[in-house]
């Protein structure tokens, strides 16, 4: 489904971006700080595990059809895995940055030293990151399961096993994936109507009194 393909391209892709940036603020964070906070480091896992999952997601996809990473029944769990992650990135994020806040009242210049005003800015932009990533990636699962579901009502029972370009999730279907025949009421199955009933058959070939008979009632005899 085109809608739907777009819509998974759009989610992966600014992911992947959000991942990026994600892995250079808690680079930079980690360089200036040590290996002291969780945050960070959670973050650094987390945006390192994006991008081993949505870039061969996307290469296998758009390479290869049919295989089971792009699967619908795969692709569920592996991005519900990955939002809740960046729910604890951004949850951890905003407990720390919130410990933080309480002795400097909220201001990253408190204490006028740069590489503190750098980590907190830090801190700021990374919550944001795994919250916004979170959204997207949730919000598109949501919407993945509630098309899938579309599908296995409409008879589409091969909707799991599909990729998500390859699935038209609102066309009734057999069971089988395959479109149904009354889903097009002016198409007739092959071999349809091809011989007619058995008894019209018979009437047909049967012969016609009035014709059997002779037109003039005289029966003609053979000459000698």
């Amino acid at each position: 489904m085109a809608i739907l393909s777009t819509l998974r391209m759009l989610t992966f892709g600014t992911s992947l971006v959000f991942s990026l940036i994600v892995l250079g603020l808690c680079a930079n964070i980690l360089s200036i700080s040590g290996p002291l906070l969780v945050s960070p480091q959670l973050g650094l896992a987390v945006s390192i595990l994006t991008l081993l999952t949505l870039v061969p997601m996307l290469v296998i996809d758009m390479t290869r059809k049919g295989l089971l990473t792009s699967w619908v029944i795969v692709e569920l769990p592996a991005l519900s895995i990955l939002w809740v992650l960046w729910l604890s990135v951004g949850a951890e994020t905003d407990a720390e940055d919130a410990v933080v806040s309480a002795f400097t009242d909220g201001s990253c210049d408190f204490f006028g030293d740069a590489q503190f005003t750098t980590v907190c800015n830090s801190y700021k932009a990374l919550e944001a990151f795994g919250f916004l990533t979170w959204l997207i990636l949730l919000a598109y699962t949501i919407v993945l399961l509630v098309f899938a579901c579309i599908a296995q009502s409409r008879g589409n029972r091969a909707v799991w096993t599909s990729a998500v370009r390859d699935t038209d999730f609102f066309t009734k279907t057999a069971g089988n994936g395959e479109p149904s025949v009354n889903q097009y009421p002016g198409v007739q199955t092959p071999h349809e109507n091809a011989y007619p009933p058995a008894g019209q058959q018979m009437y047909q070939n049967a012969p016609n009194p009035a014709q059997a008979m002779p037109q003039s009632g005289r029966v003609a005899y053979p000459q000698a």
